[in-house]
């Protein structure tokens, strides 16, 4: 998902994804791995720089003979982490991308006849969730064009 998200930002970027099962153990036998792994999978010219704002970063770098770039890794010019952004994508939301927000959100539709509590039920599970509801989307259509609905009616914007 990660490397999909970077090519749709920066498609002229080459993105080395690595696919294996992340190894289990000592963080140096982690990164010699994971440097392993890459040399294995990719022929072009050498890795010369590794950014990261992480710790593993300096030993991945060392392992790849390249140069570590820390970013930032006391977070202070950007205090947010995968970590964060994934306990709670709405309140990282600003951090994001909106591809990269929309595919970590959780999208549920409640779907019922008129005064069913659609409406109450997805205001608490929203409160529940420390998350965002929103009103009914086929009301105001339903209102405009007086109860007289046909499908689509509900594809065509509401604001104009």
């Amino acid at each position: 998902m990660r490397a999909h998200w970077i090519r749709r930002l920066y498609p002229d970027t080459l993105v080395l994804e690595l696919d294996d099962p992340v190894p289990q153990g000592d963080p140096e036998d982690v990164s010699r791995a994971y440097a392993e792994h890459l040399r294995s999978r990719y022929d072009g010219p050498p890795v010369t720089h590794v950014f990261s704002s992480e710790e593993y970063g300096a030993r991945f770098a060392r392992e790849l003979r390249a140069e570590h770039i820390p970013v930032d890794p006391e977070r202070r010019r950007l205090p947010v982490s995968a970590t964060l952004v994934r306990s709670n994508p709405f309140a990282f939301r600003h951090y994001l991308g909106p591809g990269v927000y929309r595919s970590l959100v959780v999208k549920v539709c409640f779907v019922g006849p008129e005064s069913t509590g659609k409406t109450t039920l997805a205001e608490a599970v929203a409160e529940r969730h420390g998350t965002v509801w929103m009103l009914e989307y086929g009301r105001e259509p339903f209102e405009l064009e007086r109860g007289a609905l046909v499908f689509g009616d509900l594809l065509r914007p509401l604001c104009q």
